[in-house]
Formats: structure tokens, C-alpha cells, sequence
């Protein structure tokens, strides 16, 4: 097959894990260049994933990302989740914002099926990548250098902590401990001149442990305002416009977690 470039266009294409699980191979063979992780590992994710985003070119698949879509109800409330997880895109494609244009799609439908029920976006964040696409995506997200954690959204996390990972989640500082490292790509450890920026570095602080593979967990609530601030910044990546303070360092941009 003839090699993609990065000036291609790239189709996006939305599908449930089953249907997924028929492509797993090649996805496997593709996420494998960018993490440690077994095949038994990375398949039982197809179990626990309700959808995934596949992103190819003349027919090439150059990245993925794994979805999940929960209600969860807790003492301050009932709540639609959609974890973001299981994500890799090759070198080439990257920084095209596929990934909140995604979201915007999901979005949509969730607030068709329910415009009155809140949805909140989350992540386990291995590296500062995801923490930067958070930062560089929305207005409010949490934890963040910006404002403190509500306690309406601290309870949120608590749970989806608790639920998901069980004894591994450290409640005082909402990270999870991981087994092992899985990330095989050396770019995402932080430099000195990383932590000028201001962002990496609270991520650093948030989540000490990330260079033994450990996660913070991110939130944000899609609210109205929130939601057009990520709209407002998909249309002007797509467009090919720079968006100005964008909250990002310039140089090779590692896989996302």
C-alpha cells in the first residue's frame, strides 16, 4: 500500500465495538508501535468500549479512539459520561483536532437523545498530551491551574474513579496507579523547558507519578458555553486557521492516551 502523507484527507468513521473488533488486528499492530501492552490487554478494551472512531486515509488506517457512554448517577445527580481512551494516531496526522471533531459528533447525538441531561467528558491522561488537548479544547475542565475542582465535580470523579479502578485510585490527588508503564514513546517525558509551560507543569504537579505510567484523571463539563467554544475551535482548525494562545509546545507530538 503506498505510503499516506499528511496533506491527504482523512475520513472519520464512527462504528460500535463489535463491528470494531472485526478491524482489531490491524488496530493492535498500529497501537503496538506506540505502547507496551499485550494483545490479550489491548482486545479485552473491544469489551468495555461501546464505540470506536476510525481515522483512514485512501483506505489506510492511521489512528483510532476508543468511546464509552455511561449514565451515572451519584448523590449530587445523574450524569452522561463519554470517556475518551484507547488512542493512537500516526505522526503524520497529527494536531488536526480529529479527535474533539469526533467528540462534537458524539455530542450531538447524545444532546438529541437528552438536551436536558449534562454530559461530561473524561479521560485517564497517561501523558500531558491529553491534558494539553483538554487545556487547548475548552474553557472549564478539571483539575486545572484556572479554578479549583467543585465539589459537584470532584464527587463526579470520585465515582468514575472508585468504579473504574477501583483500590488503584487515589482519591486525594484523583490520580490512578498503573502496573506498569505502557507508553513506549520517549517524547512524552517532561524537560525543564517543557515546564515553562504553564500547563505541563501543573500536570507534572497533579500527577507525579506519570513517569511510572500512572494517569490523572481530566473532566469537562459540556456545557453551552463550553460547547461553543470547541465547535468555535474545530471550525477554525478546519479552516486552517491558527487559533492564537493555543496552550502547546512545538515539537513531536506523542500518541494520546
Amino acid at each position: 500500500m503506498n505510503p499516506v502523507t499528511k496533506n491527504q484527507k482523512v475520513k472519520t468513521e464512527i462504528i460500535d465495538a463489535a463491528t470494531a473488533q472485526l478491524r482489531r488486528d490491524q488496530m493492535f499492530q498500529l497501537y503496538s508501535q506506540y505502547y507496551t501492552v499485550c494483545p490479550k490487554s489491548f482486545f479485552a478494551r473491544f469489551e468495555s468500549n461501546d464505540c470506536y472512531a476510525l481515522y483512514t486515509c485512501n483506505g489506510q488506517l492511521v489512528g483510532f479512539t476508543g468511546f464509552r457512554i455511561k449514565e451515572v448517577k451519584t448523590e449530587s445527580g445523574t450524569f452522561q459520561t463519554l470517556y475518551i481512551g484507547q488512542t493512537v494516531m500516526t505522526q503524520n496526522f497529527r494536531g488536526q483536532s480529529m479527535i474533539p471533531r469526533t467528540c462534537c459528533t458524539l455530542l450531538f447525538k447524545l444532546f438529541l437523545k437528552n438536551p436536558f441531561r449534562p454530559v461530561h467528558i473524561w479521560c485517564d491522561a497517561l501523558t500531558y498530551k491529553p491534558y494539553l488537548l483538554f487545556a487547548n479544547s475548552v474553557k472549564r475542565f478539571y483539575p486545572s491551574r484556572q479554578e479549583a475542582t467543585t465539589p459537584k465535580i470532584k464527587a463526579l470523579l470520585e465515582h468514575l474513579g472508585h468504579h473504574y479502578y477501583g483500590e488503584r485510585y487515589d482519591a486525594t490527588n484523583g490520580t490512578v496507579r498503573k502496573p506498569a508503564n505502557v507508553i513506549a514513546d520517549p517524547s512524552t517525558l517532561i524537560s525543564a523547558q517543557d515546564r515553562l509551560n504553564k500547563d505541563i507543569d501543573f500536570y507534572a504537579k497533579a500527577n507525579p507519578g506519570y513517569e511510572q505510567g500512572n494517569g490523572l484523571l481530566l473532566i469537562t463539563p459540556i456545557d453551552f458555553s463550553n460547547f461553543c467554544f470547541l465547535i468555535k475551535k474545530c471550525l477554525k482548525k478546519m479552516a486552517g486557521f491558527q487559533t492564537k494562545g493555543k496552550r502547546a509546545i512545538h515539537r513531536p507530538k506523542p500518541a494520546l492516551v
